[in-house]
């Protein structure tokens, strides 16, 4: 069963909205008939009257929760992904699989960090309501939708540098050497920047992604969520996608000397 409390976070904030609205249009709200005009007017000031504002406190207390559960979906998804190396012979060193989930853990704390800071800012007014339960949709959607985005991702990688290799299908042998060593030179450093461009680029999009998931889940459990407000969730898991993937890559490289 879903509980609303408007005394508190966001939905008090729509009720006083609510309230507001129908008064300006001059539309009379049914009281009980045992309250007096005093007692009813005191009342109506008490609900119109206090701006709902955001409690920092739970605010900035929630973020923990959010880094703990981004930790534990990154440590996931570092592991399938090297799993998924090793299966396919891209790395040949069995250290790599206790490396990853390694590097995930603080990766994804950092990053948890920063997402879950913009995400509770997002959701001040709701902070009070935000529990465990909203926040462990990370560990489902970094540990097992991160994995299958980032291979997708890596195909499209494979399919769009083997479609830009030169055709020397119509070149003479001393044209088809000249091509192949221009393209070797010119190639090198084009490739290093639209390999970086590419993985920044896919890691924004894999982080909308998955922070669009996790404004589907937190909807589900907290309705009232506003569109602007998915927004800016959707832009922190971005944000954060692309610090843990950095600071996981150089907890591994430290661990692998």
């Amino acid at each position: 069963y879903q509980t609303l409390n408007f005394r508190q976070g966001g939905y008090a904030q729509n009720l006083a909205d609510l309230l507001t609205a129908l008064e300006r249009h001059g539309i009379r709200l049914h009281a009980a008939p045992e309250l007096s005009d005093a007692e009813r007017l005191r009342r109506r000031r008490e609900r119109l009257g206090q701006p709902v504002g955001a409690q920092w406190g739970a605010v900035f207390a929630r973020i923990p929760g959010w880094a703990t559960a981004w930790a534990l979906g990154w440590a996931i998804y570092w592991f399938v992904l090297q799993l998924i190396m090793l299966m396919f012979s891209f790395n040949d060193e069995n250290m790599r699989l206790l490396s990853g989930p390694i590097g995930g853990l603080a990766g994804g704390f950092l990053g948890g960090l920063l997402a879950g800071l913009l995400t509770m800012i997002a959701l001040r007014h709701h902070a009070v309501s935000i529990r465990w339960r909203h926040m462990a949709s990370a560990i489902r959607i970094w540990g097992f939708v991160g994995p299958i985005a980032t291979a997708v991702a890596a195909g499209l990688v494979v399919i769009f540098f083997s479609a830009t290799e030169p055709d020397c299908s119509a070149l003479g042998f001393g044209e088809c050497v000249g091509a192949i060593f221009g393209y070797a030179i010119g190639s090198v450093l084009a490739q290093v920047i639209l390999m970086l461009f590419y993985a920044v680029i896919a890691l924004l999009i894999i982080g909308a992604l998955a922070g669009w998931l996790a404004v589907r889940h937190i909807r589900r459990l907290e309705p009232g969520i506003l569109g602007r407000q998915s927004i800016l969730v959707v832009l922190g898991w971005s944000a954060g996608g692309i610090v843990a993937a950095i600071a996981s890559l150089f907890v591994m490289d430290i661990i692998h000397g």
